[in-house]
C-alpha cells in the first residue's frame, strides 16, 4: 500500500504474515472473514499472481526484501539455523534510503539473526503478535511521522500469525467439521494422508484445520486507529 510524501515520492507500507498464503476473504476464501485486510488490499497493492521462490521461510523472505534468488542473496536456509546474506547483498529499506526514505519495521523479520543489517532506520522485533505490531505502528504513523517533515518512508509491518503454535488461550479453535480442507496433491498416497502440521497420519479434517483459519481471521480483527475500520 502506497501514500504520497510531500515531494511526491510514494510512502510504502508493507505487511506480511507467516504461512498465510492466500487465506483471505479477498482471495475468495469460504472460510476466512477478514474485511479490514479486504479493504486494506482494495486500496493498496493486491497480487494475484505473485508466487513465492523458495518453499521456505527465510529463502523466502530475503528474494521479497532483495529482489533476488536464495541462490544468489546467499539465503538458503533458515536464518535461525544460521543463515545470512552474502557480505554486500542490499535490502530493500538500504536501496531505498540511499534515495531519500526513512525505513522503519516492527515485528516479525525471519532474514537475519542480526536485525541491524537489513538496513532500517529503526526497528522493534521484540514482539511479532499482531495487536503488539498494530499497536506501535500506529504510535508510528501518529507520533513520528509528522517529525519527518515529509520524508518519504517505508514501514513494514510483521506478523507471526499465522504460524504455529495456536494456543486456545489466545485463539478460540473454529469448528472444524464447518473448515473445507485444501486439496493435497493425491499422489502419493500416504503424503495426501497426512495432515503438513502434524507427525502422525491423520484423517483430512483435523481441529487444527479449523485453528488455522481463526488465526487468519484474528488477524483483520485487531483495529487501529488511522488504519482500516
Amino acid at each position: 500500500m502506497t501514500g504520497e510524501s510531500s515531494d511526491g515520492k510514494d510512502n510504502v507500507l508493507i505487511v506480511h504474515w507467516h504461512d498465510l498464503g492466500r487465506y483471505l476473504g479477498v482471495y475468495g476464501h469460504p472460510d476466512v472473514v477478514s474485511p479490514r485486510l479486504d479493504q486494506l488490499a482494495a486500496e493498496g497493492i493486491l497480487f494475484t499472481r505473485a508466487h513465492a521462490t523458495a518453499p521456505l521461510c527465510s529463502p523466502s523472505r530475503g528474494s521479497l526484501f532483495t529482489g533476488r534468488y536464495p541462490q544468489t542473496n546467499g539465503l538458503v536456509g533458515l536464518a535461525h539455523h544460521g543463515w545470512e546474506y552474502r557480505s554486500g547483498v542490499r535490502t530493500l529499506p538500504q536501496l531505498l534510503g540511499e534515495q531519500g526514505w526513512y525505513s522503519a519495521l516492527f515485528g516479525m523479520q525471519h532474514e537475519t539473526s542480526y536485525p541491524a543489517r537489513l538496513g532500517f532506520d529503526e526497528f522493534d522485533v521484540s514482539n511479532s503478535y499482531c495487536e503488539y505490531v498494530v499497536e506501535k505502528a500506529r504510535e508510528w504513523l501518529q507520533d513520528c511521522v509528522p517529525d519527518l517533515s515529509g520524508q518519504p518512508f517505508l514501514l513494514t509491518a510483521g506478523f507471526f500469525e499465522t504460524h504455529r503454535p495456536y494456543p486456545h488461550e489466545r485463539y478460540e479453535p473454529a469448528d472444524s467439521a464447518g473448515v473445507d480442507v485444501p486439496t493435497i496433491s493425491p499422489t502419493p498416497p500416504k503424503c495426501a494422508r497426512t495432515w503438513p502440521i502434524s507427525t502422525e497420519p491423520s484423517p483430512p479434517r483435523t481441529p487444527q484445520s479449523g485453528e488455522s483459519w481463526t488465526h487468519s481471521t484474528k488477524l483483520d480483527w485487531t483495529p487501529a486507529p488511522g488504519w482500516c475500520s
